[in-house]
């Protein structure tokens, strides 16, 4: 599972959930580091539900878990980590485009210096059956080791601009991953396209509208360092990629067209997991808010990424920040006191992220690792909902189960038939 920006924050993709390293859930009282933090891990949040790349990770996720629920977890043993043998549904193979398409998960490190880009025809026997000839990938030859370029260096390099940009930053990240993007793109354009951050900006977001951002990516810079593609401003990269057409379920499409088809399927995908009408009456409603909100930006604001990016060093003053903001506010947030608090969207539909955050410990037990992600939340919560954590909590969390007062994860396991055999570690 890819974190991002684990030093000061981090947020987890498709889970909804980040954790900032504020010494307060008292936002009021948050310093200027504190916010620019958040504000990066705010951008991952837009990223998930504003891109096709988010949106198809989703989506992928939730397959892959239903996958394992219907055709692993009932069978004895159910050994974890789960290795998938058929190609079901297409889950195996999307897997393997997914993880293909992720990037690297080295430790960050600097300085990051690009000796080479090498964009490579993978192939193997699942692609091939499934009647896929290879998938590019993008490999690059750094002073440090061999990386490979993907969406995480993407997201990475696009919300550190934007940190910089938008937020009074007081620190430096390490260049790889955070300015990956930018060092690729001056590797290959020579030609003063890359001393334009909000270049890279725009270039980053379009790729990510793409379900391979990082051939995309490349792509773009061979195209205009051979005077291919002539770019002026960066609302350019925009025009000509939205001027395409693509594809989604196997027709052409315009893009926002295909922005549609998987904004929907992601909303299905996360109601999916929870069918339970006193939770879905708020929940299905944060969810049809946030992705209906993000797709009338697309149609409506192509820019708005660059709108964010000039809009000046202070949150406060940041038209564009505060109009996303004020509409559908964070999902779950954490302190560095393991505090959970949230900024509600507008209509506010209540507290109920933790159900989809608990999908994140579901994956978590297919993998292999028993220690519940919620355990924080719930003792924070004990209050207030009776839910009190135990030693099944850290090995065992299906064993809660049969409790009076369902925690979110054994609600989301008993719901789902997920308790009843239990997963055996592989030897």
């Amino acid at each position: 599972m890819i974190k991002f920006d684990t030093t000061l924050g981090t947020y987890q993709p498709a889970f909804f959930r980040m954790k900032v390293n504020a010494g307060t859930i008292d936002y009021s009282k948050w310093n200027s580091r504190e916010w620019s933090v958040f504000f990066h891990e705010y951008v991952h949040f837009l990223q998930d539900c504003m891109t096709v790349s988010g949106l198809n990770n989703i989506y992928y996720i939730n397959e892959y878990i239903r996958e394992i629920a219907t055709n692993y977890a009932q069978k004895t043993p159910f050994h974890v980590p789960v290795e998938l043998i058929d190609n079901n549904n297409n889950v195996k193979l999307n897997r393997l485009l997914n993880n293909l398409t992720a990037g690297d998960d080295r430790d960050p490190f600097s300085p990051l210096t690009i000796c080479g880009v090498d964009v490579k025809n993978y192939t193997d026997s699942v692609l091939m059956s499934a009647g896929v000839s290879f998938i590019q990938e993008v490999v690059l030859q750094t002073n440090n080791g061999e990386c490979r370029f993907g969406r995480r260096e993407i997201m990475e390099s696009m919300a550190y601009i934007l940190q910089r940009l938008c937020t009074e930053i007081d620190y430096t990240s390490p260049e790889y991953p955070y300015c990956t993007a930018e060092k690729v793109s001056k590797h290959i354009c020579h030609n003063g396209f890359a001393d334009d951050l909000l270049n890279i900006v725009a270039l980053c977001d379009i790729a990510l509208m793409t379900s391979n951002p990082c051939a995309v990516f490349v792509d773009y810079l061979y195209q205009i360092q051979q005077g291919q593609l002539t770019v002026s401003k960066p609302e350019d990269l925009y025009d000509d990629f939205y001027a395409k057409k693509c594809c989604f379920n196997g027709t052409e499409q315009t893009v926002i067209e295909c922005f549609k088809g998987y904004s929907e399927r992601a909303k299905n995908a996360l109601k999916s997991y929870v069918d339970i009408e006193y939770i879905n009456n708020t929940l299905y409603k944060w969810i049809d808010h946030t992705f209906d909100k993000a797709l009338k930006i697309r149609e409506n604001d192509r820019y708005f990424f660059l709108e964010l990016a000039i809009g000046g060093n202070s949150l406060k003053d940041n038209k564009k920040f505060i109009e996303i903001f004020n509409s559908i506010g964070s999902p779950l947030v954490k302190n560095i006191n393991n505090k959970y608090f949230r900024f509600p969207s507008n209509p506010d539909y209540g507290d109920t992220f933790q159900y989809l955050c608990a999908i994140s410990t579901i994956r978590n037990i297919f993998s292999g690792k028993f220690k519940c992600s919620m355990i924080d939340f719930c003792e924070q919560s004990s209050g207030k909902t009776g839910i009190t954590v135990n030693q099944f909590c850290n090995h065992a969390p299906w064993r809660r189960c049969n409790d009076k007062q369902l925690c979110p994860v054994a609600l989301i396991l008993k719901h789902r038939k997920l308790a009843s055999n239990e997963p055996v570690l592989r030897k």
